[in-house]
């Protein structure tokens, strides 16, 4: 069973169970994104043009994917 389950289960409320869960696994996503990126700049580093926009756009993506959102307070309309 995940953390945000066993959260949400304890708690009642979805974004503190999100909250959570996401805290709680944001530097193995980091990680891991960090990992995927090196054998993509090495993609990216290759002579075909194609293959090198598919190597340089993934390693953004992958970059912009991974980033942590910064904290917004919570809507007025979601109280």
């Amino acid at each position: 069973m995940s953390r945000m389950r066993e959260q949400y289960d304890q708690l009642g409320d979805s974004m503190e169970a999100a909250t959570t869960g996401l805290g709680s696994i944001g530097r193995l996503v980091v990680s891991a994104a960090a990992l995927m990126c090196v054998p993509l700049a090495a993609i990216g580093m290759g002579d075909a043009l194609t293959v090198k926009l598919f190597g340089v756009g993934t390693v953004f993506a992958v970059l912009t994917d991974a980033s942590p959102e910064p904290s917004r307070p919570p809507s007025p309309a979601a109280s």
